[in-house]
């Protein structure tokens, strides 16, 4: 079993980021912890469309929000035992930790939308600007296309 203060990724103490521990009672010596950036960048990595970034992003800002009302509303947290720092899910760690989960999703929708081509791009920010009842916006977009007929 390593050090469970720190990341078995990227070896660095969990800081300011939540940090999520993996424990079996059948194998506590294969416990192990991820800092909230690691897992962050473990989840971007797994989406594979813009469409699943764009919901991670939307549904992460929309957590992000909530999390600043709580805060607001409760300001002062209980302190937290030395001890326990390490894995202690505070609202601020939490915070944080979205805020990696946010940067991660933003950084690996910029990678899909490179691995697009220009139409495919121009596609989806149509079908996008439709979505949000945009029309003047997906007129334009539509006018880009390569062969339409302006």
């Amino acid at each position: 079993m390593g050090d469970l203060r720190k990341c078995s990724k990227c070896g660095q103490p969990s800081g300011d980021y939540a940090s999520v521990l993996f424990a079996s009672v059948f194998a506590p010596k294969d416990s192990f912890m991820i800092c909230g950036r690691c897992a962050a960048d473990d989840h971007a990595a797994g989406l594979v469309s813009i469409e699943e970034a764009d919901h991670f992003i939307e549904e992460t800002t929309m957590n992000l929000e909530k999390l600043e009302e709580l805060i607001k509303l409760c300001p002062e947290t209980t302190p937290v035992p030395e001890e326990l720092e390490p894995f202690a899910m505070t609202p601020l760690k939490v915070y944080r930790a979205l805020q990696a989960y946010l940067a991660a999703f933003k950084s690996r929708r910029m990678e899909l939308m490179t691995e697009m081509g220009s139409e495919q791009r121009l596609q989806y920010e149509i079908r996008k600007a439709v979505d949000a009842e945009n029309y003047e916006l997906a007129a334009e977009l539509k006018k880009q296309l390569p062969g339409d007929a302006h």
